[in-house]
């Protein structure tokens, strides 16, 4: 069972008046504000609004007063329960040291530039062309004044108005900069640096940015055009690899060999077999040659220019050429971007947490909350100050770690009182069975044989060799190596494709194909039993240990609420009702 079962905030709101409490328990008061944020967060019931708040309510106080429970047994003082709170603290920190509307604006931004795709050219001024050194020391100053030098000079060609990629050709240092005319392909947003993504999105088409710095050198992009956003491709590829060290003839044959296969490819061969027999991406050959799903700026211009081509699930690309060979692409399916900023939300601030953004949120927390303990003359002269003090600058950490620390006590608690208890005492499991035999009782039960094959095949070749032999024991002695063969006493309700009409001797079911694994099961009926008739202790054990488990929690909770009683302040509750969604 989770430990973040009926997980729920614990923040305490003692201080609010009784017109904002929605009942208390003992002294204890919990607030509308609380219940309802725990409501929003784990209910998931899509019907009656009324129906919902009151069932989740009476879950709400049943988990306050068992957390209340852990507490007086004072499960918080264990040593391992504080010890995976600490680690849980220090897992989540860096998660919530980022300011929120710092966090809100750069989510919303990236979700409206994840909107369009722009098409670049560039032109890139090294500071070091030997690149090798760099580690070992630091870009002279030297270096720096000849790269400035030079991207002077470029803007001032620019400005005259010569061809961008005439002068791309001449001075870039880009790889491919002499054949390519700097060309980039489509870039989207994270395909670039923040600060060079600020800078192309706030072009026009055909503007050159200005000069753009980074550790390695100094950029220049021009927006060659923008389009509405593709969306992500998954795809499948055949690749014909270059080795590092290759000559012209090697090349040709590679080519060749490639062209050959696209060719079989029109002619109706399979995309898959030809993936197994010729394809050189050691990380996709062996699953049918694909992809993960792939989005703009990702890959080589020439590659992407190919994969995004293609106009409906199916196609297959013409061969195209990249710095790692040859490449066959076949579409298997596009997803569209996501134009719902709500339901893109979630994946665009993961991607900002793994992105250069991260750093602008992180010091708007870092200024704010420093601020704020300036404000309250707090000691801020240690380094890791805001970390060991989170708790007092962030509302969602807080929230997050009493879920957190409440779902471990919740989890304790239930296993002392519940079930462990349950799992033990077989008297206590055997003395509830014969008093609710009434409780256990087969309605239409059958002897049955269930059989899962690999497949469809092996599955009517073993129904028709029963057939001709009646013997379940030869089947078993004959498959079990190659097929999952079980037997019991069951309700015929419970069985695939068998069923209370069904529920006689000799029986055979239609074959179950499992579409996820292929796998093929079908049942074979050997004996209905006369029923109604009462279930052993160990026929209904399962079920006796759930219902056991069940009347002493409610035994459990009885008590709980005779030592705190609970009041629902029921003109708050009525205003619940009538909220909108």
């Amino acid at each position: 069972m989770s430990k973040f079962l009926l997980s729920a905030i614990a923040l305490a709101f003692s201080t609010m008046a009784w017109s904002q409490t929605l009942f208390s328990y003992g002294t204890k008061n919990v607030s509308k504000d609380e219940f309802m944020y725990s409501f929003h967060k784990n209910n998931v019931d899509t019907g009656s609004r009324t129906t919902a708040i009151k069932d989740y309510l009476d879950l709400f106080v049943r988990f306050k007063l068992k957390v209340q429970a852990a507490h007086d047994a004072k499960l918080d003082t264990l040593k391992n329960l504080k010890n995976e709170l600490i680690a849980f603290k220090e897992q989540i920190a860096p998660l919530h040291m980022v300011d929120k509307k710092t966090m809100d604006f750069l989510t919303a931004e990236a979700h409206q530039r994840a909107q369009y795709d722009i098409e670049l050219q560039y032109i890139f001024i090294a500071y070091r062309k030997d690149t090798s050194a760099r580690i070992k020391q630091p870009i002279t100053e030297k270096e720096l004044l000849d790269a400035n030098a030079k991207a002077l000079n470029i803007t001032a060609r620019l400005a005259k108005g010569e061809s961008f990629g005439n002068i791309a050709t001449q001075f870039s240092d880009g790889p491919d900069a002499q054949t390519n005319k700097g060309y980039l392909g489509y870039v989207t947003v994270f395909s670039l640096p923040y600060s060079f993504e600020n800078a192309v999105y706030n072009l026009a088409n055909q503007q050159v940015s200005q000069a753009l710095k980074n550790e390695d050198g100094i950029y220049f992009f021009k927006v060659l055009q923008k389009r509405k956003s593709i969306g992500k491709i998954t795809a499948q590829q055949i690749l014909i690899a270059l080795p590092d060290q290759t000559t012209a003839d090697e090349i040709a044959k590679r080519k060749a060999l490639a062209e050959d296969l696209h060719k079989q490819l029109e002619n109706g061969a399979s995309f898959d077999t030809l993936v197994k027999i010729f394809s050189d991406d050691r990380s996709s050959n062996t699953h049918g040659g694909m992809l993960t799903e792939i989005s703009i700026g990702t890959y080589e211009p020439s590659f992407e220019n190919a994969l995004f081509a293609l106009k409906k699930d199916g196609d297959i690309s013409p061969v195209c050429q990249t710095s790692f060979g040859f490449h066959i692409l076949k579409r298997i399916s596009l997803s569209p971007i996501e134009t719902n900023l709500l339901k893109a939300d979630p994946s665009l601030r993961d991607q900002i947490m793994q992105n250069d953004r991260k750093k602008i949120a992180s010091k708007a927390f870092e200024d704010s909350s420093l601020s704020m303990a300036a404000a309250k003359k707090m000691n801020t002269n240690e380094k890791d100050f805001l970390l060991k003090h989170l708790d007092q600058f962030s509302d969602e950490y807080n929230l997050q770690v009493n879920d957190f620390r409440d779902g471990n006590l919740l989890f304790e608690i239930m296993d002392r009182k519940v079930w462990n208890r349950s799992a033990i005492d077989i008297e206590g499991l055997k003395k509830f069975h014969s008093v609710k035999k009434s409780n256990y009782v087969w309605r239409h039960s059958v002897y049955a044989w269930i059989i899962t094959a690999s497949g469809n095949e092996m599955a009517e070749k073993m129904i028709r060799e029963y057939k001709t032999n009646h013997s379940l024991y030869q089947l078993k002695a004959s498959y079990s190596d190659v097929a999952l063969i079980d037997s019991g006493r069951y309700e015929a309700s419970e069985l695939i494709n068998v069923g209370e009409e069904h529920a006689k001797d000799g029986f055979i079911s239609e074959v179950s194909i499992n579409q996820v694994d292929g796998s093929a099961t079908f049942v074979i009926v050997v004996k209905k039993f006369n029923d109604p008739t009462v279930k052993s202790f160990s026929e209904a054990k399962g079920s006796v240990v759930n219902d056991y488990q069940n009347f002493l929690e409610d035994n459990w909770i009885d008590s709980l609420k005779k030592k705190y009683p609970v009041v629902i302040n029921q003109k708050i509750l009525n205003q619940l009702f009538n909220l909108p969604n």
